[in-house]
Formats: C-alpha cells, structure tokens, sequence
C-alpha cells in the first residue's frame, strides 16, 4: 500500500503544481517587459546616434569645430550619467577634429589619452608625426631652437603600471604566497628524492621572484599614484608665476610634450617638463591624462 500511496500523493502534488506553473509561464505572443528595451534607453540611442551623424556632417561640410563640438558635448554627457567617457572611437574622432581645426597640440592630446587606454605603434607613430609637424613650424619662426623630447621615467612607470589594476596585484600576491609554502613543505617532506627537490627548489626560486616582482609593482604603484600629467595643448598662459607673472619665453615648451602636474592655485598649474623646468599655465592650456584606474573610480563615485 506504501509504494500506491506515495505515487498518489505525488500525483496530486503535480496537479497542485501545474495549473501555478502553467501560469507563471510568459506568453509566447506578448514578450515581456524584460525583453522589451526600455523606451528612454532607445531614445538615448537614437539621439547618440543623431549627434554622430551631425558630427560626421560637418566635417564634410569643412567644419571641423563644430564637429570637435559635438564630440565635446558626447564626452560631457558620458561622464555625467557615469559612463566611460574616454571611449576609443570618440577620443580618436576628437583627435581629427582638432588636427583638422589647427589644433595640433590639443590632437596630441587625445592620441596620447587613447594610447594610453590602448597602447598601439599606429598611434604611437600618429603622435610622433603631429609633434615633428609642430616643432617644425616652431623652428620656421624661430630658428636656432633647441626641443626638449622624451618623457620622465616617472611618466614612464607611471604609464606601465597603470596596466596592472591593485586589486589584480594584491591578488597575484594572495596567490604566491601559499603556492611558497606549499612547495617549501614539498621540498621538506619529499627531502630523499634529490630529482624532485631540484625541481621543486627551481620552482620555489621563480615563485619567490614573481612575489618580489609582485611586492615592487604595488610598492611603485603606491608611490606615483598621486601623480598627475598632462599634455601642453597651448602656450600662451606660460608664466613664472600664476596670474600676473612675467611671460615665459621658452619657445621649447611646445604644444604636444609630456609634463607633470605639479601643484594647482584656482584655475593655475604649477607644471614640470622632462628636464626639469617649471612653469605655470591655466587649465585652458593643458589636457589632463587619466588611467583606467582613474575611470574606474570616477564610475565608483557615480
């Protein structure tokens, strides 16, 4: 009776259960509201993809600021609702744009933003280009000029390391050191077998690099994270002081190069070329490079 009384039961849980799940089920005719993309997502598409195509109108139509404009306003509009807004596409759009409108050092800009998200020799060799064009037409007016190129080594560790986010290194860290141990009690119990302590000991050896390796990389990071550079996009505010300072006539301070953030007073930074000269310069003159780390905190925030 045992067995006839649990297939009963089971039976009339199923047609309990049926009718409820029958019900749940979505109809196959009326998607539902999951599927269906969202009304205000289409519209923000659809006006993305109007400013695009207005963008692209006019640099056919030769206006390429008014084009540099609306990829402006693209930018603006990624970072206020939070977005990536130093998408590759967009800053390689803008880089034409300001090349096409004379604006050589403001394209230098954004090529080495974009090379710095991804790096690649066709933009590497790109902004190579630009800055030989500049200096060129710096030394048409001013022959005898001597440039100053390259870039610090903290700009270069800075650049390298902002590859490895810190939570991969400190993850990468969490990971050896067990693996150390686990192969030093390897060694210890398995002491007879010389073969396999060598290879056990070879092992140890790289494990105990790749630490170390590991340990300097966030070390360094720690160091230059509060680190800031940007790229000289103008010089007309150069001065020795912020405001009312003497002009600086420096005709080496070119459009285009690398310098660091030294310090800032209101709309003023203090700046540092490779060989160490200062200056000051507005805001409005230099384009302030960012890291995927720095995205990503920005994204974090909103």
């Amino acid at each position: 009776m045992k067995p006839i009384f649990v297939r009963l039961f089971a039976a009339l849980l199923c047609l309990l259960l049926l009718p409820s799940f029958a019900l749940a089920q979505p109809d196959p005719q009326s998607p539902s509201d999951e599927t269906q993309p969202d009304a205000a997502d289409t519209a923000e598409a659809n006006s993305l993809a109007s400013l695009e195509r207005k963008a692209q109108q006019f640099f056919d139509d030769n206006q390429p600021v008014r084009a540099l404009e609306v990829y402006q306003y693209l930018e603006n509009s990624f970072a206020e609702d939070g977005w990536d807004h130093l998408q590759p596409d967009l800053l390689y759009n803008q880089a034409i744009a300001c090349y096409r409108a004379g604006k050589t050092g403001s394209a230098i800009g954004y090529l080495k933003q974009l090379d710095l998200l991804q790096p690649s020799d066709e933009i590497s060799a790109q902004i190579h280009e630009l800055q030989m064009l500049i200096e060129h037409n710096v030394y048409r007016k001013a022959p005898g000029t001597m440039f100053v190129r390259g870039e610090s080594n903290e700009y270069a560790t800075w650049k390298l390391l902002q590859q490895f986010p810190m939570s991969s290194l400190h993850l990468g860290i969490l990971i050896a050191w067990p693996c150390l141990f686990v192969l030093i009690g390897f060694i210890i119990l398995k002491r007879r077998n010389k073969r396999l302590r060598l290879v056990l000991g070879t092992t140890i050896v790289l494990t105990s690099l790749i630490l170390g390796l590991l340990g300097f990389m966030v070390f360094q990071k720690h160091r230059i994270e509060s680190l800031q550079f940007g790229v000289l996009t103008g010089t007309d505010s150069l001065r020795t002081a912020p405001v009312n300072g003497p002009h600086v006539d420096d005709k080496s301070f070119v459009p285009g190069i690398t310098v660091r953030i030294v310090s800032s007073t209101g709309d003023w930074l203090q700046i540092e070329r490779f060989d160490g000269i200062r200056a000051w310069l507005s805001s409005n003159d230099l384009y302030k490079l960012h890291t995927q780390e720095d995205l990503r905190h920005t994204a974090d925030q909103h």
